[in-house]
């Protein structure tokens, strides 16, 4: 999404990635990279970034539907995901980094 107006600049964006699901046989896509400037947020930029993946997706006969990573403590983007109609599901991540290992 970009601010309007003269020197217009990108305030908010994300990022798609296919993923090719074999539990059910066909292609989720994740959004990632979720960021809105803060003096931007509360504006509804997401839903809006959101309406238009969500809208190819459902174009796309491939695709079985739409996932995403939220922190636990983020429950502000936690309740706007589920006013778009996604549901938060109690998968847990697990990870190992590199230094770590």
């Amino acid at each position: 999404a970009e601010s309007s107006g003269a020197g217009s600049s990108i305030v908010a964006g994300l990022m798609v990635t296919n993923e090719f699901n074999v539990f059910e046989n066909s292609t989720m896509w994740w959004i990632q990279s979720v960021y809105t400037m803060p003096e931007h947020r509360r504006r509804g930029l997401f839903s809006d970034l959101y309406a238009f993946v969500k809208k190819r997706a459902e174009a796309d006969p491939a695709v079985l539907g739409l996932r995403l990573y939220v922190e636990h403590e983020n429950e502000n983007a936690q309740r706007s995901y589920v006013r778009l109609g996604m549901r938060v599901d109690p998968y847990v991540v697990a990870k190992e980094m590199k230094g770590t290992i």
